[in-house]
């Protein structure tokens, strides 16, 4: 994985409700999930829980229900086939700096592992800013394109992605009115 020596971390994250009910070894390893060089800058990565155990010196049966549990309080999914992570909220506090950034995260998919986890993370849109949408868009073409035998769509995966790029951003605008609107659509007045 591309990572680099240093992780920023939300320093709020200790006065998160989630986050302070964890156990103390379970917030450890959402910090190491954070922070570890296996984490990429798209949040969804390649996360290999033996090697996460040996980092943490704790025992493969205690770190593996350390992931479920730190997944299932932070919302956070994992692949265990794949041996994918993904964090659902990752670009909210790991926002792209710019458009050739935002494509530069994106090269780090190219080295995870197939995984169902890629639809989601193509369809999730809420806390990416506007003009780097249709940058995801192609880009999930592409990778879902590749993936297209293991997707249950009766649509190609092109134009399920296409469909739920558009879907997510037309639902997350309903959630923030103020949001500035896609390309090509109509502004939605509300009429008293």
């Amino acid at each position: 994985m591309t990572s680099a020596p240093y992780a920023r971390i939300y320093s709020l994250l200790w006065r998160d409700t989630k986050f302070r009910s964890l156990a103390p070894e379970d917030k450890l390893l959402s910090l190491y999930i954070l922070t570890s060089q296996q984490k990429n800058r798209c949040g969804l990565f390649h996360f290999s829980i033996p090697l996460a155990a040996e980092d943490l010196d704790t025992s493969l049966t205690g770190c593996r229900a350390c992931v479920e549990r730190v997944c299932h309080t932070l919302s956070w999914t994992y692949d265990p086939i794949a041996k994918v992570l993904w964090i659902p909220s990752w670009w909210k506090w790991n926002k792209p700096t710019n458009i050739d950034h935002f494509k530069g995260c994106l090269t780090d998919l190219d080295l995870v592992p197939d995984s169902y986890l890629f639809v989601q993370f193509y369809q999730h849109v809420t806390d990416l800013d506007e003009h780097l949408l249709d940058t995801l868009a192609t880009q999930g073409r592409h990778r879902l394109d590749t993936l297209s035998h293991t997707l249950s769509h009766t649509l190609s995966p092109s134009k399920a992605v296409s469909k739920a790029v558009s879907k997510a951003v037309r639902k997350r605008d309903v959630h923030r009115p103020d949001a500035p609107r896609a390309r090509g659509t109509r502004e939605k007045f509300v009429y008293p």
